[in-house]
């Protein structure tokens, strides 16, 4: 690609190669598919920039599989190697598989409230013809925070969805998976959860109280959430659940146990300890997936699409 661009003359390459098109210069890639009667053009500098920063490396290749999808599912960092995990043990094998689904990963939720890029991506890139699901971590913003990224969202078609907890790892914080991972009681988990929780708590206390411009409203802050500070369960649900498993693997380590780690407590969840919220989560993005499905499945003449879910019951071909 490099040895192209030093020509003087334009070339043309089409490729299907994730390390050309790595190399490529994203101002003069454009994207082709045969269900499609023209090329799709990249948008303005700006928006390509900010959609091209969220989604990260091989950006052109994550977005040239989007073509070919039904669904869309936006994640951040590498959070589907859990919602796999999840999704096979709540019975969605579809969406774990990723057969009809493209999945982003993205860098985050800051640049969310920078909605150009994504109107591009839903109207001229994939023609409104996809469901879009973008999955987000709450980290410690606020609901008014929360509700206004959802409905900027909604405003290009986009279904967001906000964790209730800190981030994903959060509701893998559960009983059952960790004692039969580490032999320990619930009462010896308890104990090394609560005091990684107070150790964490006093450390963002004096990292937060170290602005001193800002302390007059931290200590509001702080009165406000106090009565809070001794509740196990809304502790576990606010504070960093990486560290809260770093700490408790630094104890697990102490007494000899075997360690823990997000993928391993991901394997090991049960469908009824699987928190009703990811389920719903999932389940919503497995419904349009098979909905896309089965009306592809009509569409080649295929009647056993129509033998289960909401078109039971209808031959095939017939609206």
């Amino acid at each position: 690609m490099r040895l192209l661009e030093q020509k003087p003359y334009q070339t043309i390459t089409a490729t299907h190669s994730v390390e050309m098109l790595a190399e490529a210069n994203e101002e003069s890639v454009i994207w082709v598919d045969k269900s499609r009667p023209r090329a799709i053009l990249r948008p303005e500098p700006g928006s390509m920039d900010d959609l091209s920063g969220q989604i990260g490396s091989h950006f052109n290749l994550r977005l040239a599989t989007a073509l070919k999808a039904k669904v869309v599912l936006f994640v951040e960092g590498d959070d589907m190697t859990i919602l796999r995990r999840i999704a096979d043990t709540i019975g969605a094998p579809e969406l774990s598989s990723e057969s009809t689904c493209a999945v982003i990963p993205m860098k985050g939720y800051t640049n969310w409230e920078h909605i150009e890029p994504f109107e591009w991506f839903m109207k001229k890139f994939l023609h409104d013809a996809v469901n879009v699901f973008v999955i987000l971590d709450r980290d410690y913003r606020t609901e008014s925070e929360v509700s206004g990224v959802k409905a900027l969202l909604s405003s290009s078609g986009v279904v967001c969805h906000v964790w209730k907890r800190k981030e994903l790892e959060s509701y893998l914080i559960e009983m059952g998976p960790l004692t039969r991972l580490t032999g320990l009681s619930r009462s010896e988990i308890n104990s090394i959860l609560d005091s990684v929780a107070q150790d964490e708590l006093l450390d963002q206390k004096n990292e937060i109280e170290s602005h001193v411009a800002q302390a007059t409203g931290i200590q509001r802050s702080i009165a406000h959430f106090r009565p809070l500070f001794s509740d196990r369960k809304w502790l576990r649900e606010r504070l960093p659940p990486k560290k809260l498993l770093a700490g408790l693997n630094r104890e697990l380590q102490a007494r000899g146990v075997k360690t823990v780690s997000a993928q391993k407590i991901a394997r090991e969840l049960t469908e009824r300890e699987v928190n009703r919220e990811m389920k719903e989560a999932l389940r919503r993005v497995r419904a349009k997936q098979h909905l896309n499905w089965q009306f592809d499945r009509r569409a080649v003449g295929d009647d056993r699409c129509c033998r289960s879910g909401p078109l039971a019951g209808q031959p095939a071909g017939r609206p």
